[in-house]
């Protein structure tokens, strides 16, 4: 009986030490996935929601980057984050530049333009139903502005962009080298080595608050648009930018339905 009682102490005895070996190494490996991710670039989940549905991507964040500080050379103080999803890269910005009211820096038109400068480039068709639309046509362009009652200002709707007639943003323009676009728009060209890819210029306002940057409690109340916005997906094929395409909407995967958007490589 007493040997018995020896060997089912010894046993218990056991089972608690291999209880605490485990609690050990079950801590060594958090901290060590705590410390793996304050370097590795992590994926988040990036959520953009209509008044109807949700668009839920996983993202792979390149920038910030952490730890490699020569990635984030050239990077504007606009410049909020870089999202990863598939063959398209987000780039949210904290920028009056996606502003589509009154915004200089978007291609834009006006009265005098639609009757004396633009039908020398694009056949010009007025809607005067209310809202006001302006369409211009040509074999490469489509652009689209409109006109609210009482306003005397125009802003662009929606656009497609093969054409070098008119600038995309600011100065971006069809036919520029990826390096001198991401340069214009202050997004460090080392983070992108992709030469056949759509980017996607979104204010950084646009998705959920479930997005990591809208965490930090010093860089949230910055991160409102205090107007309407708009996006811009530029294309790219063999590192040149070949089209743009202009829209309140743009989500991942959606413009593939889009024939003059897709892919030809």
């Amino acid at each position: 009986m007493d040997l018995k009682i020896g060997l089912s102490a010894v046993c218990y005895l056991m089972l608690i030490i291999t209880a605490v070996s485990c609690g050990q190494n079950t801590g060594d490996h958090r901290a060590s996935q705590e410390e793996v991710s304050t370097v590795a670039m992590p994926y988040d989940e990036i959520i953009f929601a209509t008044s109807n549905r949700e668009y839920v991507h996983l993202g792979k964040r390149l920038y910030p980057t952490i730890g490699l500080d020569s990635f984030n050379q050239g990077a504007s103080k606009e410049l909020i984050a870089l999202e990863g999803v598939g063959d398209t890269i987000f780039a949210f910005l904290n920028s009056e530049l996606l502003y589509n009211i009154n915004n200089p820096r978007l291609p834009f038109a006006s009265d005098s333009l639609l009757r004396d400068y633009y039908p020398k480039f694009y056949d010009v068709e007025i809607d005067d139903d209310l809202p006001y639309i302006a369409y211009l046509n040509n074999s490469k362009d489509h652009l689209q502005f409109i006109k609210e009652k009482g306003s005397g200002d125009f802003y662009i709707e929606k656009a497609i962009i093969r054409d070098t007639l008119i600038n995309v943003i600011g100065e971006v323009m069809i036919g520029m080298k990826k390096a001198d676009v991401l340069r214009q728009l202050g997004i460090p060209i080392d983070l992108i080595d992709k030469e056949g890819f759509a980017l996607i210029l979104c204010h950084a306002d646009s998705p959920t608050d479930k997005i990591w940057y809208k965490h930090d409690l010093k860089l949230k109340p910055a991160i409102v648009a205090e107007k309407n916005t708009i996006k811009v997906l530029l294309r790219f094929e063999e590192g040149t930018l070949k089209l743009a395409y202009i829209s309140f909407w743009i989500g991942y995967g959606d413009y593939a339905t889009i024939p003059e958007l897709t892919f030809t490589n």
